[in-house]
């Protein structure tokens, strides 16, 4: 069974449209570009769209690529009162010190949720959770196993995941038999981006594996037994939309302020 994003994104996507009728001012999100990575174009391209669609004003700044201009630009967003979410493209060019360029973002504009004192969520790992929460897959008092303890997805969502009743296992590079670790569990999510790393005969039957980062081998597809989400069109759709709703809460916080 396929876990597709498409369809719960467009659900929330409509409603994201009837919240837009409530604005007196059109919010506006500010994207930093500051990378060479060509994957990040795409990623980009997806939230110009989302924005395009909504009628929310979405700018790119593309600062040199050295921490201390992308530092001078958030201190300049941050004092912006028409900017109401500040994204950093991840992940930056080798050098720049990507921690601190994330903790200057001011945490009611973090809408990307990385930031140490950020007022929301982190976006991925949310995404994970409604997606399951929309095919109906009961995480809590499950088995899950997280491979990948990156700061984008995999330490914030065993954090979230443990937060909320699972019992986590915890694995990353140094894991000396992952195979045994993804076979104990009732749900798999993946987010290294190495590619095919998770493969047939590593998933137990009727297990749930979540592919954040375009982890699975092809083959796993074959068993009809699994939940598995596809990539792409599983967990990105889904990121795109929770990154919007905090920006429309962020937008509605920042009305009050």
């Amino acid at each position: 069974m396929l876990l597709e994003g498409k369809n719960l994104a467009e659900f929330i996507k409509e409603r994201h449209y009837q919240q837009m009728r409530s604005f007196e001012r059109v919010p506006k999100l500010a994207i930093i570009h500051a990378s060479s990575d060509p994957a990040t174009g795409s990623y980009l391209k997806a939230k110009q769209a989302y924005g395009q669609d909504l009628g929310i004003a979405v700018e790119v700044h593309e600062p040199a690529r050295k921490t201390e201009a992308i530092l001078e630009l958030i201190k300049k967003l941050n004092r912006d009162d028409s900017i109401d979410g500040i994204v950093v493209q991840l992940p930056l060019e080798k050098g720049i010190a990507t921690d601190e360029v994330i903790g200057a973002i001011e945490p009611h504009k973090d809408i990307d949720g990385l930031g140490p004192k950020s007022k929301f969520d982190p976006a991925t790992p949310t995404a994970i959770l409604w997606l399951l929460s929309s095919y109906q897959i009961n995480h809590k008092d499950k088995l899950v196993t997280v491979v990948g303890q990156g700061r984008l997805v995999g330490e914030p969502i065993s954090r979230m995941l443990q937060d909320s009743g699972a019992t986590v296992i915890c694995c990353d590079e140094d894991t000396k038999d992952l195979k045994s670790e993804t076979l104990k569990a009732d749900i798999v999510v993946t987010a290294t981006g190495q590619k095919n790393l998770i493969k047939p005969g590593m998933v137990k039957e009727g297990a749930v594996v979540i592919d954040a980062s375009g982890d699975v081998d092809p083959k796993l597809f074959e068993n009809e037994s699994l939940k598995i989400t596809p990539t792409p069109g599983g967990v990105g759709p889904v990121t795109v939309t929770v990154l919007f709703d905090n920006l429309l809460r962020a937008a509605q916080v920042g009305r009050q302020i």
